[in-house]
Parts: C-alpha cells; sequence; structure tokens
C-alpha cells in the first residue's frame, strides 16, 4: 500500500513538475523574443528623439514630443482596442474553440484598418483644432496622419500574433522597423525637421507592418484559415462583450496625456518645458518597457491559464508582479542616482532638477501596473479596468491644471506620479475583490 502510495506521489509530483517546466518554457519564448523585438523598437525611437533634440534644439523637440502624444492619444481610438481583443480572444480559443478564428481575426484586422484610415482623415482635416497656439504644422500634421495609420495596422498585426504566440515572428518585423527608422530618421530630420522625423518613423513602421502581413498569411495558411466578412459578422458579440470595455480601459490614457502636455504647451515657454518633461519621459520608457513587453506576452499566456487553471493563473500573475517591480526598482535606482550626467546626453536646456526622478517613480509604479493590468484583461475584468484608467487620467490631467501653470515640467512629472500612484491602488482592490468573487 505505502509502494502504492508513493508512486502515485511521485507521478502527481512528476506532472506538476512537467507542466511548470512547459509553462516556464513558454515564458521564456516569449521574453526573448519580445525583448529582443521591442527593445531594438525603444531604443530606435529613442535614437530618433534624441537626434531630434540635439539637431533641432527644445523648442522643435518639444513639436516632436507633442506630435507623438497626439499619435499616442488616437492610436487606441483608432485601433477600437482590437489589439487587446485580438491577443485576448485568439490565445483564449486557439485550443478550445479555434472554429472562431477565422471570425476573430477578420473582425479585429478589418476594424482596426478602417479606424486607422479613419482617423487619418480626421487629423488631416481638423489641423486647426489639433496644432496648438495657432501654428502652421501641415507637415507635421501629414506626419502624424501617416504614422497614426500605420501604427494602427502594426498593433493590430501584433495583437493577432501574441495571440499565436508568434513572438519569432514579431522580433523580426521589429527589427526590420528599428533599423529602417534610424537609417531613415539620420537622412530626413537635417532636412525636413519634425515633419521629416515622423514622415521617417511612419515609413518604419509602414515597413513592420509589411513584415507583419507576410507572417501573418503563413500562419493563416498552415491553419487553412480564410478571412471573410460573414464569419467577421459571428463574432460581433465581441465588440460589447471584450472591445468596447477593452477600449474603454485604454481610452483615458492617451487622450489624458494628450490634454496634459497640451496644457503645458500652452503656457509660457509652453515647448521648452514639455522638452524638459519629454526628455526624462523618453528615459522612463526604458523602465516601461519591461512592463510593456511583459503585457504582450503575459496576456495571452494567462489567458489561455485563466481558462484551464486558475490556481496557476493566480501563481503566474503574483511572479510576474514581484519580478517586474523589483527589474523596474532596480534600473530606476540607477537613473535616480545620475539624474544630471543622464540628462546631459539630450544637450543643453533639458534638465530640471526633480522631473528625472519624478518621472522614474511613476515608471517603477507603472511597471506594476503594467502587469496587474495583463492580469485583469486576461480574466475579462475589462469594465472594471476601464473605470480606473477613467480615474488615472482625472487624476492626471486635474493635477497639471493645478501643479503645471507654478512648476512647468515638474508639475506634468507630479501629476503622472499622482495617476500612476491612483492606478496602483485601483487595480490591486479590482484583483483582490474578484479573487474573493470567484472564491
Amino acid at each position: 500500500m505505502k509502494v502504492l502510495y508513493s508512486t502515485r506521489s511521485r507521478l502527481k509530483i512528476g506532472t506538476i513538475i512537467a507542466a511548470v517546466d512547459k509553462l516556464l518554457l513558454r515564458y521564456l519564448h516569449a521574453a526573448f523574443w519580445s525583448f529582443l523585438g521591442a527593445g531594438l523598437t525603444g531604443a530606435s525611437r529613442f535614437a530618433v528623439g534624441l537626434l531630434v533634440a540635439r539637431r533641432l534644439g527644445t523648442e522643435n523637440f518639444g513639436l516632436f514630443a507633442y506630435s507623438q502624444a497626439t499619435v499616442g492619444a488616437l492610436l487606441l481610438v483608432a485601433g477600437m482596442g482590437m489589439a487587446t481583443t485580438s491577443s485576448r480572444q485568439i490565445a483564449a480559443s486557439s485550443e478550445h474553440e479555434p472554429n472562431r478564428l477565422c471570425g476573430i481575426i477578420s473582425l479585429c484586422y478589418g476594424l482596426a484598418c478602417v479606424g486607422g484610415l479613419l482617423s487619418c482623415v480626421l487629423v488631416l482635416t481638423t489641423e486647426a483644432l489639433i496644432a496648438p497656439l495657432g501654428r502652421n504644422m501641415s507637415g507635421v500634421m501629414f506626419g502624424v496622419a501617416v504614422l497614426l495609420w500605420s501604427s494602427t495596422v502594426d498593433a493590430t498585426q501584433v495583437g493577432i500574433l501574441s495571440g499565436f504566440e508568434a513572438f519569432r515572428s514579431i522580433s523580426i518585423a521589429q527589427t526590420a522597423q528599428s533599423v529602417a527608422a534610424v537609417v531613415i530618421s539620420t537622412i530626413v530630420i537635417p532636412r525636413w525637421g519634425v515633419a521629416g522625423a515622423l514622415c521617417g518613423l511612419a515609413v518604419a513602421v509602414a515597413l513592420g507592418c509589411l513584415v507583419n502581413h507576410f507572417n501573418l498569411r503563413k500562419i493563416l495558411s498552415n491553419r487553412s484559415i480564410v478571412l471573410s466578412y460573414n464569419s467577421a459578422k459571428k463574432e460581433k458579440g465581441l465588440l460589447i462583450d471584450y472591445a468596447v470595455p477593452s477600449l474603454l480601459a485604454g481610452l483615458p490614457n492617451a487622450p489624458s496625456y494628450w490634454i496634459a502636455t497640451s496644457i503645458l504647451t500652452h503656457s509660457v515657454d509652453g515647448y521648452p518645458k514639455l522638452a524638459a518633461f519629454s526628455s526624462a519621459y523618453n528615459w522612463r520608457s526604458i523602465i516601461t518597457l519591461l512592463a510593456n513587453v511583459s503585457a504582450r506576452f503575459n496576456l495571452p499566456i494567462l489567458s489561455s491559464l485563466y481558462s484551464r487553471d486558475a490556481v496557476s493563473h493566480r501563481r503566474a500573475v503574483k511572479s510576474g508582479v514581484f519580478a517586474i517591480t523589483g527589474v523596474a526598482l532596480f534600473i530606476g535606482s540607477i537613473f535616480i542616482a545620475f539624474p544630471e550626467a543622464i540628462m546631459s546626453t539630450y544637450g543643453r536646456g533639458y534638465y530640471v532638477p526633480g522631473v528625472l526622478e519624478a518621472v522614474v517613480f511613476s515608471a517603477v509604479i507603472s511597471c506594476t501596473n503594467g502587469a496587474l493590468s495583463a492580469a485583469l484583461a486576461s480574466a475579462g475584468w475589462m469594465w472594471s479596468s476601464a473605470f480606473a484608467n477613467s480615474a488615472w487620467g482625472m487624476v492626471l490631467v486635474l493635477s497639471t491644471i493645478l501643479l503645471a501653470p507654478n512648476y512647468g515640467a515638474l508639475g506634468l512629472a507630479y501629476g503622472l506620479l499622482l495617476a500612476e500612484f491612483m492606478l496602483l491602488i485601483s487595480y490591486g482592490f479590482i484583483w483582490f475583490r474578484g479573487r474573493r468573487t470567484e472564491k
């Protein structure tokens, strides 16, 4: 009897170890390719920003930062939440309901392309409203429109490929995109300034879209999936059940950041102030890259786990939160130790005492929020996330209104820090409440 019990115990332990090893291998494969591709993309964007800052000065760098904030504000609306929806739904349906994949991909891909095109038209027809201080920004707004469309398609393609866990394919496309961004921007920025930088980024992203398209066609061909309008109509329920709350969950973030930067831009010496903040914010992106990339591969893996094993799902969430926060704290401590030396890479006029420190602290909290956001999305708690992100946006805008007039770039940095802290509290409440409800 003891021998039988011992044998069963060993078999059970062996099954658990095998499952853990399989999950670990999935994470390692996803992490390696995701960090490789996204790291190169982030480095290329950082290099382009640095080139604009050093070649064109604080005024034009502020305009470049404002233009990127405009793209970010419209990107989620243009994509209609299809990037997150496709990633989560494809991952959840691949094993259990493969017959739904055709409809899900057709719906997400189609709506993203249409939404991106409509947003381009909106930008070009409302230039006078978007352009700050009544400036003539025809060339810049054209760059914003083209970059917006290519980024919308790219984000949805990456979402679909992430759902299939094709992280190597995504990395290849991002590598091509990164090299093209640096090469093209180096050529066009000295001649065409900010408009050239934006158009150069747009062309690079479009190249990435082309590579993603061929990779996606290969996956669909291997699975005998043919995209069609009729199959997309069958999945229209996703729009209400997941896409709309997903859109609302992320909607307050970019527009609120754009409003906050607009408030700072419309103050006295607005562009130099925004340049000082944005140069620090670019360093912040190095820290938050960890959270952004991990969220990309965490979402499909966590979604798959949630549909099969709630215990493993909770363990994976807890491990992810602690790991991401720990690494972010380590990287952030380096920035806080040498703020003036780090900011000097942009040249003179960009360093404002306290701005980098506040931005770094907000980045560390943002990494924790990113891990929790992926956990909430994988569990389908998108409406709760939407309310939490709305609170984030309100805190950021109100804080900027109160602090920016007197403190400039430092006021916007403090507003961002307060908003991230509010979001951390909200996400934590939603997660623990959801767990108690499940039990």
